[in-house]
């Protein structure tokens, strides 16, 4: 990890204070790291030295006394939080490539999404199939349920074969 995310991931975990003590405490760190660089540490080696982001951030909570658990973070909010970071670190690699590099980026991404269109197919062949098997029954609302059982099942399907090739895609992308 850098310096730069290092230093964004703190002051992330800190933004429950107000913005001039968020400053206040990223300055601090930032002199730390520059003083420890300048021993003729690596970057690595300081991050090890100085500890973990959750360790430097329950200390400002501690000092502050708020009580504040950063591991209550629900799986759901960690995935986003990664997501996240995977689509800031796309953009980080856009800013330094060519346009022709860009392209095939966008062009992988537009061809994802075709894919996620495709795996709809199926959905609405097995939901056809129920409306056929349903037909006898005069109740709507009961198709409608149908319907909508399929259509979440898909999007479920859908974002979780998205995020999984997302991921794998973001890995294999080169500065």
């Amino acid at each position: 990890m850098d310096k730069n995310k290092y230093l964004q991931l703190f002051k992330n975990g800190i933004s429950i204070f107000t913005e001039s003590y968020q400053q206040k405490k990223v300055l601090e760190l930032d002199e730390k790291i520059s003083k420890l660089k300048k021993d003729g540490k690596n970057e690595e080696e300081i991050m090890k030295q100085i500890g973990s982001v959750d360790d430097l951030i329950r200390k400002v909570y501690e000092e502050n006394h708020v009580n504040y658990d950063i591991k209550s973070k629900g799986r759901f909010h960690q995935q986003f939080e990664k997501l996240i970071e995977m689509i800031h670190y796309i953009i980080d690699i856009m800013s330094k490539n060519t346009m022709k590099d860009n392209l095939k980026i966008m062009i992988d991404l537009l061809i994802l999404i075709l894919f996620i269109c495709l795996i709809k197919i199926p959905f609405i062949v097995v939901r056809d199939f129920g409306n056929s098997l349903l037909d006898f029954i005069p109740i709507p609302i009961v198709i409608n349920i149908w319907h909508l059982i399929i259509d979440f099942i898909y999007i479920i399907i859908a974002i979780l074969v998205f995020v999984s090739v997302f991921k794998r895609w973001v890995q294999n992308l080169k500065k």
